[in-house]
Formats: structure tokens, C-alpha cells, sequence
């Protein structure tokens, strides 16, 4: 009974204690923010009486001032040089104003004073206020031998007096008179007023201010401020602005205040001991004392307070400590993929399990006292670890295993890290099992060890890829060196000299062709081939196609129909060359391994449309050939493949033919059939789809094709007879080559060396002298696309029309496009073939 009696009652005192605390707390915080307004509004008032005195009394000194020597400069000017009359007008003003002296200053701050002497006026930065933009100026300053000065100056209408050409005047004040002037009355005599240059240095000071040396910030860099650091007062200052605040110097308190004076960058500055300024409110601070006195009577009870305050703190931040640590398991366990768990060592009861167990294993929360029961029935493969090496494990040891669990939410594995530690914690013999998911790891592996076989394959093939040229192109290499050897060993034999020639020229052909395929599919495999899209018109495809592959087909006397069928949009938008590439090659294909007197057809059918602005076409290429076999149908678009066979051995081919037409369809956005029967033939169907050319929209363009497909082939064995060239080619063996070519075809030409060269050439020449131009690319001094491109703006009659035919090594479709867009008509590629010259010879002369 006693016990709790005392316990009532001290918590009782306790609370008595906290009232009164409250009370007195109550008490003194109004108390205080009541005398701090009155001695903040008292100070204020007094210095800002402080500050209306000196300022007002500056500015009436100052305006007086520059209207006297207002006054005087009109005297000057009135008296028109009379300096008798001047002289004594100045003197009246002396005796009357007390001035020092009466100075009148030339353009170089050099005077001549009223008393006769000359010399110079020390104006610092004010010279440029009052010399150049003609500007009232104030300046301290001292004459030699006499005590320091204030100078007053205004500009005036250049004049002389006495020989000396001056454009101002000023008068001098003794320093000590103005600050007698400026007397504050204040707090009697103990405010301390001053005007200040922005850098501090002291102007004038108010009768009774305190010694501060030269510069005001000197004097104050001992002292510490309250609310603000020395630094900010000078900034302020500098910049012009106002504002209070209080310091303690030498052990006094004051009260100082700082604002612009309204002239050029002068502040002034004002402070009072802050004992004087709160004189009036002793009576207050008397009482404050007697408060104070009240207030030690209440220290034992507040003690008592502070101890019992601490007491609770301390529990409170072990709460609070603990309520963090909840919180940073509650964010682990949504955000890890880690469950941690805590037994107790033998009877294995629960100590710890964070709450991330649901989401990673799927079990309930209501689960977790049957914690080990439920995890067993979980189902698991693979390094599953044995309960007994567990429970057998010692202080410090520890067990990790690696295997797959399917949580009990979830229909899939996922494999789990699992570490079981026995630990001694605090005197507690604990197991602490951590169970880390692994799956997304194990993904990453997999995915590395997929990139590894994929890197592993790509570089496998890349060596494949290798060993397959160096064998293709050794293959005619060592026909061209051993033909031409055999060509110079028996020179003197015509008929074998020819047909070492022809078998020369048979396997020249051959390693070009295995050379564009090669770099066409370099390219197309580097991700650098692009679509060049222009408005084209299918007729002509058709007719350029035709041109090409019939005489390939007529020497070897088979039959090539080509047909239309529903073609209503004529032009379309694609890009021209890589379209006539895909189907020169599946019709070369079909030539090739179609045996003499055998059939070709190639048919173009329009399909149903798929909108107002597009076209789909289907192109069937089909022969009677040698067909191919259901295997290798379905390797016939990889790299390097041919049918193992006796036919195949003897027609020559790069294996890429067919790899590079499906890399293009893919890229036009198409699609490709194959069908083929071995001994009857083989149909290659390509459909794809155009944008309509706004250029054309109509089935006569489908008509004007259907009549070029019945046309007579064109006579060109003797196309180049009696024409005459221009030649651009740098490379003199190229240059030679060409002209003993055109030469042997009866026709004439002139070599340019460079661009330049083929235009000057050109501009030289009479209307029609060249009936066309073959134009290289690459040359020094000009490029070929320069030299076209300076052709045609000539003058010259011809310079619009001639044919340009760019005749260059740079053979991709990019090259081709940039030949066109200089304005070339044409374009071969290097090496060059005596039949595509004829051919583009006929198509434009």
C-alpha cells in the first residue's frame, strides 16, 4: 500500500511540476516577446531619428553647396572676365560661408585658386563624373600643408580667367566644419553617424562619433555580429542597400543601421551602445530580474522534470529505433528476392521470419508457426539438402546448397540458393537460413552461354566463309594465269590464241561476278544496304531485263516468253536497281541450268490491291531445267550452297546468287517461292508490293509494255562505227584500253586525264562533236560527279543533252544513285564489257 501511495505521489509531483513549468514557461515566453518588440520599436525609432538627421542635414549641406556655385558661375560668366569684380565677389562669399578656398579646374584636374596658386586635384574615379559626363561631384581630399577637405564641384561652360582655360569650379570645406554640421543630438551625444565610400573608408563623421580610424569595416572586423557576418554588412553596403542589426565590440553591445544617402555610391552609417538606446525601459529589465529570482525557486522541480523528460526520451528512441529497423526489413522484403529465418537451435520454434516469404514461396502468413512442416511439402529437384546435416551442424559452421523449388503459389521452378548457419547470438543458440532466388541469374548464364555458341558459330562461319572464297577465287584466277601463259607461249597460233582468250574472258567474268556478289552480300549483312526509291515504270524493268537475258538465252537456243497479265498501275515507286537484281538472277539461274532448246517464261500478274495507294505484283520465272532436289530446296537461299552434281560442276557460280535475292525481297518487304522437281524444271514465284507513282496511275503504261515485249532484237554488232567519244580516265592503262576498243569498233575518241580536263575539253568543243561522254569517277584535281555537274551548266549547246556515262570501279547502289544525281545518264561498273558499252551506246547515240 505504501508502495503505490509513493508512486501516486511522485507521480502527482511530477505532474504539479510540469504545470507550473508550463505556466512559468507561458509567462516568460510572452514576457519576452513583449519586451523584445518594445526594445526592437524603441531602437528602431531612435535610429531611425538617428538616420532622418544626418541624412537630411547631408543633403541640405550638399544641395546649398552646388547652388552657390551655381550662383558663383553665373557671376563669372556675367562678369565677363573682370577679375577684380570676381576676386572680390569670391572674397564676400568666403567671409560669409567660411569656405577654404575657391578652385578653377581645367579638363585635367589642374587649378588655379582664388588666391593665385596652382596645382592639381587629387578627383580619383570622380574625374570621369565630372570631366566627361559633366556631373555635380563631391570628393574628400587635402591641400598640402592644411588639414583634410571636402571638395564641392560642378562643370561650366569653358572659359579663362587670368590665362588659365578651366571647364569647372569647386570650392573646399574644412572636413571638422561639415561634421560640425552634421552634429546629431539623439541619445545625447553618443550616436556615432558616418559617410562612407562603398569600400568603407570614412567621408565624414557626425561631432561626438567615436574614433574608428579611416574605414569603418577595419574597425568592425573584431567585432561579432548577430544575424548577420561582417562579410554580408560590406556586401550590403557596397551594393546599396539598408538594414539594422546589432554587434558586440570591446564588450558593448550596439545597435547599428546602414542605408544609401542618395549620392553616387556614399552610405551612411549610424550606431548607438545598445545600453543608451534602451535607457528608457530600465524599469522593464528591473522586473525581469525579479521574474528571474522566481524562476530559480522552480529549478529543483524543473530538474526533476528534465531527468523523468530524459528517461522517456530514452525509451522513446529505442522505440524509434526499432520501428526503423521494421521499417528497413518491411522494404527488403519487397524489394529482395532474400527471406531470411531465424529458429530457435532444437526445438527449431520461430524467432524471425521476414515478411517477404509469401511473395518468394508462397506461404501464408498463418503458415509461419508450422514454418518447417509447410516448407517440407514444398516440391523440390536437384541438390535438395538433408535435414540431418543440418540439425548436425556445430557453432560456426555452415551448409549452402544450390537447387530448384516450386513455390507453393506458383506452377514453375525457380532455383534457389539456400544457406543454413548455426550461430550463437547473444547467449542464443539459433539457426539462421537464408534462401536467396537465383532464377534470374541462372537466365543470364543462359543467355551468356547462348551468346557464347552464337559468337562461337558466327565465328566458325566467318572461317568457313573464308576458306569458300579462297577457293572460288583461286578457281578462275588459276584459268586467267594459265590461259594467259599458254596466250603468250603459242601467240603465233590464232585459233588457240583465240580460245585461250575466250576461256580467259570466261573466267574474268566468273571472278567479277563472285566479286559484287561477295560484296553484295557484305553489305546486305552489315545492315548498310538501303532502298533508293524514284518513280518506274514496270514496261521498262521489263524491256532492260529482256535486253539482257535474251541473247544469253538465243546462244543457247532455248525459248524466252515473257507475258503480262492484269497490269493496271504501270509506274510505281521502287527502287529500279535492286529489283532488275532479283530477277536477272532467278532468270540467269534459269538460263544457266536450263540445257539447249529448253523453255523460260517469265510472267508479270497484277494481284488484288490492298489499297488506294499501293499495287501487289506477282513475277513467276519457270523453266523446263535440271531441277532440284527436296533437300536442297530448303538450303538453297544459305551462303556458298550448289547441288552436288554433274550439271552444276560445269556451270560456274558463286553460291551467293540466291542468298542475296531473298536478303533483298526481305528488305522490299516480299516474299519468295520455290517449287522444282529434279529432271523437269523449276518456278520461282516473287510477290510484292509498290506504292503507286503519282507520275502515272493508268493502264496505258501496262499496254506500251505488252508492245515492247513483241519488238526485234537490236542490231548492235556495228552500234559505235563512225561515233565519236569523249573519254575521262586517269589511268593511263584504262585510257589505252578503251580507245584501241572504241578503235576496233570503228569509232573515234579523246582522252581527258582528269574531270577538269573533260571539261575543258568540252567547252572547246563544236555543237555535236561528241556524241557521248564515259565519265570516271574517282580522278584527281576533279571528281567525275564535279566535272558532270560543271558540264552541265556550261554554255555550251550540247551541255543539257550530251549523254554522260559514269564508268567507274565504284559499283554499289549507293554509287549509282550519287552518278544519277550529277546528272549522268548511265551507269558501268568496272571491269569494263564490251556488250553493256554497245548496249548503252545504242540506248543513247
Amino acid at each position: 500500500m505504501k508502495k503505490n501511495e509513493n508512486g501516486i505521489y511522485f507521480f502527482a509531483a511530477v505532474g504539479v511540476a510540469i504545470a507550473v513549468f508550463m505556466c512559468v514557461g507561458i509567462i516568460l515566453f510572452n514576457y519576452s516577446v513583449n519586451v523584445k518588440k518594445e526594445l526592437y520599436e524603441t531602437s528602431s525609432r531612435n535610429l531611425n531619428e538617428v538616420y532622418k538627421q544626418v541624412s537630411e542635414k547631408f543633403l541640405q549641406i550638399t544641395g546649398q553647396q552646388w547652388k552657390l556655385l551655381r550662383m558663383t558661375g553665373d557671376f563669372i560668366n556675367e562678369a565677363d572676365g573682370n577679375e577684380e569684380d570676381i576676386r572680390s565677389f569670391l572674397n564676400e562669399w568666403k567671409n560669409e560661408w567660411h569656405y577654404t578656398e575657391f578652385y578653377f579646374v581645367d579638363d585635367d584636374c589642374n587649378y588655379l585658386s582664388s588666391a593665385g596658386r596652382r596645382g592639381y586635384l587629387e578627383l580619383g574615379n570622380t574625374w570621369k563624373s565630372l570631366v566627361i559626363n559633366r556631373e555635380s561631384v563631391i570628393v574628400d581630399g587635402s591641400n598640402p600643408g592644411s588639414d583634410e577637405v571636402m571638395f564641392f564641384a560642378i562643370p561650366v561652360d569653358p572659359a579663362y580667367i587670368n590665362g588659365f582655360s578651366y571647364s569647372s569650379i569647386a570650392v573646399s570645406y574644412n572636413t571638422d566644419s561639415i561634421n560640425r554640421e552634421l552634429g546629431i543630438k539623439a541619445f545625447a551625444k553618443d550616436t556615432s553617424s558616418y559617410i562612407v565610400y562603398a569600400n568603407g573608408d570614412i567621408v565624414l563623421k557626425s561631432e561626438g562619433s567615436m574614433d574608428t580610424g579611416g574605414n569603418i569595416f577595419y574597425h568592425l572586423k573584431n567585432a561579432d555580429f548577430y544575424g548577420k557576418s561582417l562579410e554580408g554588412f560590406m556586401q550590403d553596403v557596397k551594393a546599396g542597400e539598408s538594414g539594422e542589426m546589432e554587434f558586440t565590440l570591446d564588450n558593448r553591445q550596439y545597435y547599428l543601421v546602414y542605408v544609401p544617402v542618395g549620392f553616387d555610391n556614399w552610405g551612411l552609417i549610424s550606431m548607438v551602445p545598445i545600453r543608451i538606446a534602451n535607457s528608457s525601459i530600465v524599469a522593464v529589465q528591473q522586473r525581469t530580474v525579479w521574474m528571474a529570482m522566481q524562476i530559480g525557486g522552480l529549478f529543483f522541480i524543473v530538474a526533476v522534470v528534465v531527468l523523468y523528460t530524459y528517461y522517456r526520451r530514452y525509451i522513446s528512441e529505442k522505440n524509434h529505433e526499432i520501428s526503423r529497423r521494421d521499417i528497413l526489413f518491411s522494404i527488403m522484403a519487397k524489394n529482395l528476392d532474400d527471406v531470411y529465418i531465424m529458429l530457435s537451435w532444437g526445438d527449431w520454434r520461430k524467432l524471425y521470419v521476414s515478411r517477404n516469404i509469401e511473395r518468394v514461396l508462397g506461404l501464408k502468413n498463418d503458415e509461419y508457426s508450422e514454418l518447417t512442416d509447410e516448407f517440407k511439402k514444398l516440391d523440390k529437384k536437384g541438390e535438395i539438402p538433408d535435414w540431418n546435416d543440418i540439425t548436425g551442424l556445430d557453432i560456426g559452421e555452415s551448409v549452402v546448397n544450390e537447387y530448384w523449388i516450386k513455390p507453393a503459389d506458383s506452377n514453375e521452378y525457380r532455383l534457389f540458393k539456400q544457406g543454413c548457419y548455426h550461430m550463437d547470438k547473444d547467449g542464443d543458440d539459433v539457426l539462421v537460413v537464408i534462401i536467396s532466388d537465383r532464377t534470374y541469374e541462372q537466365q543470364i548464364r543462359g543467355h551468356m552461354e547462348d551468346a557464347l555458341h552464337t559468337a562461337e558459330a558466327a565465328n566458325l562461319a566467318k572461317s568457313q566463309f573464308l576458306a569458300n572464297m579462297s577457293h572460288d577465287i583461286r578457281t578462275p584466277m588459276n584459268a586467267i594465269v594459265g590461259f594467259s601463259q599458254l596466250l603468250l607461249r603459242h601467240e603465233k597460233n590464232p585459233d588457240k590464241v583465240k580460245k585461250y582468250a575466250e576461256k580467259i574472258v570466261i573466267s574474268s567474268q566468273h571472278l567479277l561476278n563472285l566479286i559484287n556478289d561477295v560484296l553484295d552480300m557484305s553489305k546486305i549483312e552489315s545492315g548498310n544496304t538501303t532502298l533508293n526509291l524514284s518513280d518506274v515504270n514496270i514496261a521498262d524493268i521489263v524491256q532492260e531485263i529482256d535486253n539482257i537475258i535474251r541473247p544469253q538465252a538465243k546462244q543457247k537456243k532455248q525459248t524466252l516468253i515473257i507475258s503480262s497479265d492484269n497490269v493496271e498501275y504501270g509506274w510505281i515507286k521502287t527502287d529500279k536497281l535492286r529489283l532488275n537484281q532479283i530477277l536477272l538472277n532467278i532468270l540467269s539461274n534459269a538460263v544457266k541450268y536450263t540445257p539447249e532448246y529448253g523453255m523460260i517464261t517469265f510472267e508479270i500478274r497484277g494481284m488484288n490491291h490492298t489499297g488506294s495507294q499501293f499495287a501487289k505484283y506477282k513475277f513467276k520465272i519457270s523453266d523446263n531445267g535440271i531441277g532440284m532436289s527436296d533437300g536442297y530446296i530448303k538450303e538453297i537461299f544459305k551462303p556458298f550452297t550448289r547441288e552436288d552434281n554433274n550439271v552444276t560442276d560445269n556451270v560456274q557460280g558463286t553460291g551467293l546468287g540466291m542468298p542475296i535475292t531473298k536478303n533483298l525481297i526481305d528488305l522490299m518487304g516480299g516474299t519468295i517461292k520455290v517449287k522444282s522437281k529434279k529432271g523437269e524444271g523449276s518456278t520461282f514465284e516473287v510477290t510484292m508490293e509498290f506504292m503507286i507513282s503519282e507520275k502515272k496511275t493508268n493502264i496505258q503504261s501496262g499496254t506500251g509494255y505488252a508492245a515492247n515485249m513483241t519488238q526485234e532484237d537490236i542490231k548492235q554488232s556495228r552500234v559505235l562505227e563512225g561515233k565519236k567519244f569523249l573519254v575521262a580516265e586517269d589511268n593511263v592503262i584504262n585510257a589505252e584500253m578503251m580507245r584501241e576498243f572504241l578503235k576496233s569498233e570503228g569509232a573515234l575518241c579523246d582522252i581527258a586525264k582528269d574531270g577538269m580536263a573533260a571539261v575543258n575539253a568540252f567547252s572547246h568543243s563544236v555543237k555535236g562533236q561528241y556524241d557521248l561522254i564515259f565519265m570516271d569517277v574517282q580522278m584527281p584535281n576533279m571528281d567525275g560527279y564535279e566535272a558532270t555537274k560543271a558540264i552541265r551548266q556550261l554554255k555550251h549547246p550540247d551541255a543539257k543533252d550530251i549523254p554522260i556515262v559514269a564508268m567507274t570501279a565504284d559499283a554499289f547502289s549507293n554509287d549509282v544513285k550519287a552518278a544519277f544525281d550529277a546528272g549522268m545518264n548511265a551507269h558501268i561498273s568496272k571491269p569494263v564489257d564490251a556488250e553493256r558499252i554497245r548496249n548503252v551506246a545504242a540506248n543513247f547515240t
